[in-house]
């Protein structure tokens, strides 16, 4: 036990419901969909304190806030935003939840409630099948390597070398 009286949080502790939601799809993420690796997490959770609570809201955290955000577009969408409820499909969007779902909606976020893990990962898969490659340089999204490469070239004034791989297939 902590000073507060509440358990905490260590290597071996056992995670459940919602909790262990979060964890698995994170897990799948970091395993599986490498063009999403940046992650926010909000941590609300863990506000036990009035302290933490008016610390954290000092520190630009809101009630409210989806459980994870990926800031990653994807041509079409700017980033994820999904809010996880327990797997048990019980829980309750508060109406601070809901509202953000409705911000990160309307910044062009794909943003979402749910506590079904297999729709969950259904709905990363198909969004991380559409993101392009990023421009090093700029925001530029492109579906091809060499419309990528074009644009470095011609915007950037990078000298990119071509990949002979193709040019030998043409052959």
């Amino acid at each position: 036990m902590n000073p507060r009286g509440s358990q905490a949080i260590g290597v071996n502790r056992v995670a459940t419901g919602e909790m262990k939601l979060h964890w698995d799809v994170v897990t799948y993420i970091r395993q599986n969909l490498p063009k999403l690796k940046i992650t926010i997490a909000s941590l609300g959770e863990y506000q036990e304190s009035p302290q933490q609570r008016y610390d954290a809201k000092r520190m630009g955290y809101d009630k409210g806030l989806p459980d994870l955000i990926l800031p990653i577009s994807n041509g079409r969408y700017n980033g994820i935003a999904i809010e996880f409820k327990s797997p048990n499909g019980l829980g309750v969007a508060s109406q601070q939840q809901l509202a953000f779902i409705e911000r990160f909606k309307s910044i062009n976020y794909q943003a979402f409630i749910s506590h079904d893990y297999d729709y969950i990962i259904s709905m990363l898969d198909a969004y991380h099948a559409k993101i392009g490659h990023q421009c090093p340089n700029c925001i530029r999204q492109f579906k091809a390597v060499d419309k990528l490469n074009n644009h470095l070239k011609a915007i950037h004034r990078v000298d990119v070398e071509d990949d002979d791989d193709d040019s030998d297939e043409s052959e």
